[in-house]
């Protein structure tokens, strides 16, 4: 008699990603299809060796960079993959397949009085509605984090997170630069002519691309093989075009000085006949800038210091004057979470700022600013405190990494701290504190701390590791 082995969750994985396919051409949201498409192709090749699971956790990941088109009308694909882990993670807990004890972690000594005080501040709050929708984004964002300290295994770690981030993001930033430079798509993946990829807005992109570079230049500086060096270095341009076509000024300074430090700490596996062949090409590049990169992203660079003649930055700084009158008000508990746009939206900044057809609300473009008129002193220093803590570990575990003599993972977990102080940057000219990007590194930071100290293995030996 002839058996066949159905795997139900393999089945599931693949009907829940092929049938949005199916009626995608008959919708006016055809365009999703660029997403899911490579989703089913890796979903193929990954269920019939990994923990199922595990997988729809990465693909959640994967459409971090595509916030644009994660919807397929009312279907939302992320909260549809997150709805069966969290399912299945609730059965696994009851059938104590995996235990409760793994969601434990110091940056939660953080997390839950901040979100305790971000309740007595929505509580107080003039603007409730927008308040309590920031507190839904914040039990999002922790459902999250719980998720991936269950989920995301030694393996996860050191091999298949890093990769599935660098995976999507460069994606994104492929899409962003063939509808900036090559005019492919450009209604799609651009708006006012700003590289988008996948992304909401061009400051949303450019955070992420900043994100990932380090990552980048991790496996480009430890590939074992020519080709491999050379898919990271076209994956590095790809993304370095990428952070030019969003004409980020605040983007192109972060990743210029994320850059800077990734050199130095890199520096030491740079033989010298490497660096005859690297100074050249940055040396080249620099002068290709001109040629390369738009005209408007260079007038929009040179402009950066000049605040009497930019409207833009002067309207930024105004920001800063709105925050810290708002702060003056309420400044233990705050105005309620991400209400700073209220507060802009009544000052007399917003109405000398204002552009035509458009609202007065505008956020912080400050994620600090943004803590602290909304949260208040509280809540900025618990907001800093989980930062503090999730960088503490990162150091820790690499120091562990070091004296284990892993030191590829240790680098690994330097190009950890250095996405994370890419985004912590960028945090100055951008407002979202509970980014997927920053909900990644909280908890990353935990686990290469807890599998550091768990390791008695020897580095070749990972790749068998779950």
């Amino acid at each position: 008699m002839l058996k066949t082995n159905i795997n139900f969750q393999s089945t599931l994985i693949l009907l829940l990603v092929v049938l949005p396919i199916l009626v995608l051409f008959l919708t006016p949201y055809y365009t999703a299809s660029i997403l899911v498409s490579p989703v089913i192709l890796v979903a193929i090749i990954l269920t019939s060796r990994r923990d199922n699971i595990n997988i729809f956790f990465y693909m959640i990941i994967f459409l971090i960079p595509f916030g644009e088109y994660r919807k397929i009308g009312p279907l939302n694909i992320p909260w549809l993959l997150a709805i069966v882990v969290l399912g299945q993670v609730f059965a696994d807990l009851l059938m104590r397949k995996k235990g409760i004890g793994q969601l434990k972690a110091k940056i939660w000594y953080y997390l839950l009085p901040m979100f305790f005080f971000n309740i007595l501040s929505t509580g107080l709050s003039p603007y409730k509605e927008t308040a309590l929708d920031a507190l839904k984004n914040w039990v999002a964002a922790y459902l999250f984090i719980s998720l991936m300290l269950i989920l995301v295994t030694r393996r996860g770690v050191f091999r298949d997170l890093p990769v599935w981030i660098v995976a999507s993001i460069s994606l994104g930033s492929l899409l962003a630069v063939m509808g900036v430079y090559l005019d492919i798509g450009a209604e799609f993946f651009t708006k006012e002519e700003r590289g988008t990829g996948g992304a909401p807005d061009p400051n949303n992109m450019c955070l992420m691309v900043i994100f990932a570079i380090p990552m980048v230049v991790h496996y480009l500086m430890n590939a074992k093989t020519a080709l491999g060096r050379i898919g990271m270095l076209f994956l590095l341009m790809i993304n370095f075009f990428a952070i030019v076509s969003t004409n980020s000024r605040g983007g192109m300074l972060v990743a210029a000085l994320v850059m800077l430090l990734m050199f130095g700490n890199h520096a030491r596996k740079l033989k010298a006949r490497y660096i005859g062949i690297v100074l050249p090409i940055f040396f080249l590049a620099l002068l290709a800038l001109p040629i390369l990169v738009p005209q408007k992203a260079l007038d929009r660079l040179s402009t950066i210091t000049a605040t009497n003649q930019d409207k833009s930055l002067q309207r930024r700084a105004s920001y800063l004057d709105v925050g810290l009158r708002g702060y003056m008000e309420r400044p233990v508990l705050g105005h309620g979470p991400f209400t700073f746009q209220h507060l802009f939206a009544k000052s007399r900044e917003a109405r000398f700022f204002q552009r035509k057809e458009q609202t007065l609300l505008r956020q912080a473009h400050n994620t600090y600013l943004e803590v602290l008129v909304g949260s208040g002193t509280i809540g900025l220093l618990l907001f800093l405190g989980v930062i503090i803590q999730s960088q503490l570990n990162f150091f820790k575990a690499k120091k562990l990494l070091v004296n284990l003599k892993m030191i590829e993972y240790s680098q690994l977990v330097s190009s950890f701290q250095l996405s994370f102080f890419g985004l912590l940057l960028y945090f100055f000219v951008y407002s979202e504190p509970y980014h997927k990007c920053m909900l990644i590194m909280l908890p990353l930071s935990e686990l290469a701390l807890r599998y550091a100290r768990e390791f008695k293995l020897t580095p070749g030996t990972l790749l068998n590791d779950k």
